[in-house]
């Protein structure tokens, strides 16, 4: 359930959204786990430091890139970096709950699906106005770090 969010900084809120319904000594075990295992320590405190060296680089995509209308292989690349976010991009896109439901149903073990279905719902409703800008915009309040963008639609 925690390693398959889509990055560190999600997995850290799941495992803390976690630990208060395992008990009240849930959060106890897990400091005393960093105390008895000091290199998981070590390691998520590198893992920090690299992530906001990452987070910080600049990612630039042309104006010519920005103003287009993706493509089915570009949603569909998209579709497959999302996740567990899929729903947050696609109702920041705009699309209704009615639609995210029916992606769900029509996809009920398949995120990949679903994800890709509401990308292409939301490119045929916005036409032109389904740009990468904008759907960039949606990633990044999805905290997905636009880096991942770049073998997509360079």
């Amino acid at each position: 359930m925690i390693e398959c969010q889509p990055c560190t900084k999600h997995r850290v809120l799941k495992l803390l959204d976690i630990l208060p319904s395992r008990g009240p000594q849930a959060f106890d075990v897990f400091l005393q786990s960093l105390e008895e295992f000091p290199w998981v320590q070590d390691t998520l405190q590198k893992d920090q430091a690299s992530t906001a060296h990452s987070s910080t680089d600049v990612v630039y995509l042309s104006d010519h890139i920005l103003r287009k209308v993706p493509t089915d292989r570009e949603l569909s690349r998209v579709a497959s970096l999302l996740g567990g976010q899929w729903e947050t991009v696609l109702l920041d896109l705009e699309l209704t709950a009615e639609d995210l439901y029916r992606c769900r149903v029509d996809h009920r073990s398949d995120v990949h699906g679903a994800a890709l279905e509401g990308l292409v719902h939301w490119r045929q409703a916005q036409g032109k106005r389904a740009t990468v800008q904008r759907l960039v915009q949606s990633l990044e309040v999805a905290d997905i770090h636009l880096s991942m963008l770049l073998d997509t639609f360079q």
